[in-house]
């Protein structure tokens, strides 16, 4: 036994008898007090110097309050000889997770009497959010199921950061919120009940990981299952508790007045009321609006992951044609070059001129389906072109940023086009660019199979390790159209673009 000092008693634990698995804020020890009385002593997974204060406020707070549903803490603090944090509890029978673990699930009416003590536990306790609400902290104390570890994650949050807070969660609970490092409210704590909802009706929680990236992309936008329930009520209240924001979710008043009215229209066998035609109304209500509110989700968030890829294309995108531009100012000192917002780069000497311009719109963006035949996923796009003047020729390239098959990065990428000799109904300069009316063309190229529209070369990374090359061929290019020496290739496709132009 490992003695230890805390702010109103000494305490002894012993560091080989768990009581049950680590969680994600610490482990719980078998212990006794001076009086030899068992407790359970829980130590935090934090060392002092990541602690912002040395005491525990809230557990203060909770020391001085005449709990029913909420197990009282007898002890909390810093150990004076160790530095590290402990809180110390009466010992309860079992948990929650015991419970589960040894039946699998609960009756109805059972579930719907525990999750109205878990509610009445929150209510107790007024603003004070718990953020870790699972079957192992709800414990069989005194007659009474009641909520374990309140303020736990509190004092971690105020003493680290959220993304420290985000390894501590308890994945298969975890509130889509709390994923993005937003800070908890009592919304959070219901999501979790919803959470503990599935797992004593049905065995499981609704998401079923296995990973923690898996978990993470379920919670933030995933519909849940249906909860295999013969209760319209609880069936209703498992949906609405399950919305991917906060803000959707009822208030803790409604949930508890939902769960009581559970429990007292069941009995103890868990066979429910006659269900009524309005109640099968609500229930399909309920579910409509979880699937509805979990696809605006997935929707917001693939927007948001590629609004950050258009970010990052367009900032690497600008370095290309800058360094572009110096290479041409530096060769060709009497170039005409200027940047515009309508054309990325304009540059004119002699016969020749070369732009480059953006094909999305202000938003900088290409549609998210605008490759929808191919498996190409494209966020951005540009036409790079050099136009030669006296002798008429133009040879263009669409650049595209994003991720092709065979390549699992987002880059941009280099690709001329061509029409098939057969399907070619107008005689088109080659290697051509398509532009946003002609997506379509694009796709096409892309797609397997013989196409009307097809690679003339590419495709050709150009950023990275490639842009050299990319300089290279441009500036060739440029060169060949301000003497006037810009020719249709002999052959196309060309399967070697940079060895074809310097041969």
């Amino acid at each position: 036994m490992e003695r230890i000092q805390l702010s109103r008693s000494k305490w002894w634990y012993d560091p080989d008898s768990p009581l049950g698995p680590a969680g994600g804020f610490g482990a719980v020890f078998a212990g006794e007090g001076e009086d030899g009385a068992p407790v359970a002593v829980k130590r935090l997974h934090m060392e002092a110097e990541e602690a912002a204060h040395r005491e525990f406020r809230i557990a203060e707070f909770l020391m001085s309050r005449d709990l029913r549903y909420v197990v009282p803490f007898l002890d909390a603090g810093q150990d004076q000889t160790t530095s590290r944090y402990f809180l110390v509890m009466p010992r309860a029978e079992k948990s929650l997770q015991d419970v589960l673990e040894a039946e699998g699930c609960v009756e109805e009416h059972e579930a719907a009497s525990i999750l109205l003590a878990v509610c009445n536990g929150l209510r107790e306790v007024g603003d004070l959010v718990h953020r870790d609400l699972k079957p192992g902290n709800v414990l069989w104390q005194d007659g009474h199921w009641r909520i374990a570890d309140f303020g736990i994650a509190r004092f971690v949050e105020e003493s680290t950061s959220l993304r420290t807070l985000k390894s501590c969660l308890s994945p298969p609970f975890a509130a889509p919120e709390q994923w993005r490092l937003e800070r908890s409210t009592r919304a959070t704590d219901l999501y979790a009940l919803g959470c503990m909802m599935y797992a004593l009706l049905n065995g499981a929680p609704p998401f079923p990981g296995p990973d923690v990236p898996s978990f993470q992309d379920q919670h933030l936008s995933s519909a849940p299952p249906e909860l295999v329930c013969r209760n319209a009520s609880l069936r209703s209240l498992a949906s609405m508790l399950l919305m991917k924001s906060p803000k959707a979710r009822p208030s803790l008043d409604r949930v508890c007045r939902i769960l009581d009215r559970v429990v007292v229209s069941t009995t103890g066998s868990g066979a429910p009321m006659a269900e009524s035609p309005l109640a099968a109304a609500g229930i399909k209500a309920a579910e409509a609006a979880s699937k509805k509110d979990a696809q605006s989700e997935r929707r917001r968030i693939e927007l948001e992951r590629r609004q950050n890829l258009a970010r990052d294309g367009l900032a690497s995108l600008n370095r290309l044609v800058q360094t572009l531009l110096e290479r041409i100012q530096d060769q060709a000192p009497p170039a005409e070059c200027a940047r515009s917002p309508a054309h990325y780069l304009e540059a004119h000497l002699l016969a020749g001129d070369l732009e480059i311009m953006l094909l999305q719109d202000e938003q900088h963006m290409m549609p998210e389906h605008a490759f929808r035949s191919s498996t190409w996923d494209v966020v951005l796009g540009a036409i790079i072109a050099v136009r030669q003047k006296e002798n008429p020729y133009m040879w263009a390239a669409n650049l595209w940023f994003g991720r092709i098959p065979g390549d699992d990065a987002y880059r941009w990428w280099e690709v001329g086009y061509m029409s098939h000799p057969v399907a070619e109904r107008r005689r088109r300069d080659a290697p051509f660019a398509v532009d946003q009316k002609r997506m379509d063309e694009a796709d096409e190229a892309a797609s397997p199979g013989m196409n009307t529209v097809q690679f003339a070369y590419g495709p050709v990374a150009v950023d990275g390790e490639h842009s050299e090359a990319f300089f290279d061929r441009w500036c060739r290019l440029f060169a060949h159209a301000a003497q006037e020496e810009l020719r249709r290739p002999r052959t196309l496709p060309i399967r070697d673009i940079d060895r074809y132009l310097k041969d």
